[in-house]
Order: C-alpha cells, then structure tokens, then sequence
C-alpha cells in the first residue's frame, strides 16, 4: 500500500529541546501514543520508548542523539525532532533545531529553567525561529508554575504569555483552562483523553484575567490590532487567533501550556498547538 502523502502546507516539523530530564523523550512517546501511531505507551525508565532505542540510551537513560518520528493530527504530518539535552551532546539538539520550524521548549515544573534549556532558548531567539514552552512534570512534588514563569522571564529576558491556567497542583493536577475556548478540560486515566466542561467558579476570575493578558499580548504584536483594542477594548476569537499565529511565526509572543507527559496530561494540546 502506498504511503500516505501531506501537501506542505500540512507538515510541521517540531524539535523538542531543553535540558536533560525535563522529559523531551517522554512527551513524544507521549505524542505517538495519544495521536494513535503506536498502540502502546513507551517509557524511558521501562527501556521500552520508541526515540530511546540505542545500547547506550538505555544505559545511560537519557538520549544521545536526535531521533524523528512523526504522527498524524487533525489532517497533518507532525515531524517530531527529539533531541538531547546533555550538555555533551547539546550541539545535537541545536543543530536540529535549523531543520525545524519551531520549537518545543520543555520545562521541568519542579526545577525550573536550568542552564541548557537557556542555551537553546538563546539559539531559537537569535536565529528566529518561533518557540513554544511547555512546563512539564506539573503532577510532580514541587511542581510550582508561578515560580516557572518568573523564571522564565529572568532567565529568558521575554515576558511569556500563558495559553492555559493550571487545574489542581501537584499530585492533583489533573487537566488545564484553555484561554482561547475558556473551557476547563481534564484528563483521568493515562489514555491522553480529556473531558471538556465549565471553568470551576473559583477559577473563573484568574481565567479571565489571564483571557485578557493574552489578548492584549497578541494585540501588542501588531499594529493594527493594537489600534483597534485600544478602540474597543475587544478582539474577534478569528482575530485573537490570527493575531496569535502571526505573532508566534515572527517571535513577538512566547506562549506557554501545563501538561504532565508521562501520564499524557496535556499532550493533545501540544499536538493541536503544533
């Protein structure tokens, strides 16, 4: 049987980069399990990850070197670069990056920014190339978002932009906001799945502000909308997510999303992100 063939327009190619540990290998076994290209879960630590093959990876058990795999989404081919995050083999993951069209900036939610995370950070911004955070491990002791975000500006020098507000902390976090559709949607299980309702009451205030944060970030980005918020004070959802994929292509927004990887908390947000 033939192959199936993607148009370009509908092929992206995506390298996950970020310092060792903060679970790059973990989140595209995740992607190739939630998007249905494997019919199993691979795990590092089982020695049983699809990326992670090598004697040495699972020796080691970290990556070494580049490996590409691709799922299909929503009518699209998602060419997945994962890279190394050892500071011995991070030349790997920056070569990787210049074959990409974006990248996936993994961040460990208990740990924070750490020091080859802000190299590949410098080298996607010098080199233009559009970057999205994901702060990984939110299920995990010390998990801390806020501290992550504050980090991330320190570190980074960029102000991010929130895309999603964090349901439950820690062991109990269990699904996220999204600001773009503001709806609360949760996962159970391990199968990626998520339940989509109401944003919790005692969740709605920080939702909107963070709705609105977002907005005037994507309004900032552009003159013309900016020109037309500062009118109204309100933006269409076509405009918020046109202005968006515009300011994220040229570098004027860096956005970030929550997930838990190994229990797949979040990864259909990253494959509908990409």
């Amino acid at each position: 049987m033939a192959a199936k063939q993607f148009s370009t327009s509908n092929i992206r190619n995506i390298a996950l980069v970020g310092h060792g540990g903060c679970g790059k290998t973990t989140l595209a076994d995740a992607m190739l399990y939630v998007s249905g290209s494997v019919g199993r879960l691979g795990k590092v630590g089982d020695k049983t990850s699809v990326l992670d093959f090598e004697p040495e990876e699972h020796k080691r058990g970290g990556t070494i070197g580049t490996s590409l795999a691709w799922v299909e989404h929503d009518g699209n081919k998602i060419n997945v670069l994962d890279t190394p995050g050892d500071a011995n083999f991070i030349y790997d993951s920056i070569n990787s990056m210049m074959g990409a069209d974006a990248a996936l900036i993994l961040i460990s939610a208990p740990d924070g920014v750490e020091v080859q995370t802000e190299r590949v950070h410098t080298v996607a911004r010098s080199t233009g190339l559009p970057r999205i955070v994901m702060i990984n491990k939110m299920d995990r002791d010390r998990a801390d978002h806020e501290a992550c975000l504050s980090d991330i500006e320190d570190s980074f020098g960029v102000q991010p932009v929130p895309l999603q507000i964090p349901i439950g902390k820690e062991q109990d976090f269990k699904g996220y906001i999204s600001l773009f559709k503001m709806r609360a949607f949760t996962f159970d299980g391990t199968n990626g799945k998520a339940t989509e309702g109401d944003i919790p009451a005692d969740l709605m205030d920080e939702a909107e502000a963070a709705r609105e944060g977002l907005v005037e970030a994507v309004a900032s980005a552009d003159d013309a909308l900016l020109e037309q918020y500062l009118e109204t004070f309100e933006l269409s959802q076509s405009q918020v997510q046109d202005g968006f994929r515009k300011a994220l292509k040229s570098g004027e927004i860096l956005p970030v999303i929550y997930g838990a990887a190994e229990s797949c908390i979040g990864v259909s947000s990253v494959l509908e992100l990409v």
